[in-house]
């Protein structure tokens, strides 16, 4: 399979439990899993997601230093995802 670009803005979303993020965002949105790197714990250190358009979605599981915005009590990011249906 050909390589495909790689667009010039990607979100890099972190997941508190990224493993479960996948599952859904590829249930939920279609995207398909292209990559992804485990640690030897299990945890994601990375992935990346596609759509059938071409565009990548990259995340993983976040480091000790990572708040979540349900623990900081406000939104970090947003996020729109637009499918056919």
């Amino acid at each position: 399979m050909a390589s495909q670009p790689y667009a010039q803005i990607q979100p890099y979303l972190l997941y508190e439990d990224c493993a479960a993020a996948i599952e859904w965002l590829t249930e939920a949105f279609g995207f398909k899993e292209q990559l992804r790197h485990e640690a030897e714990d299990g945890s994601v250190n990375h992935a990346e997601l596609r759509l059938e358009g071409g565009d990548i979605v990259m995340l993983g599981d976040p480091g000790e230093d990572y708040r979540c915005p349900k623990r900081l009590g406000a939104r970090t990011s947003q996020v729109h995802v637009y499918v056919d249906d």
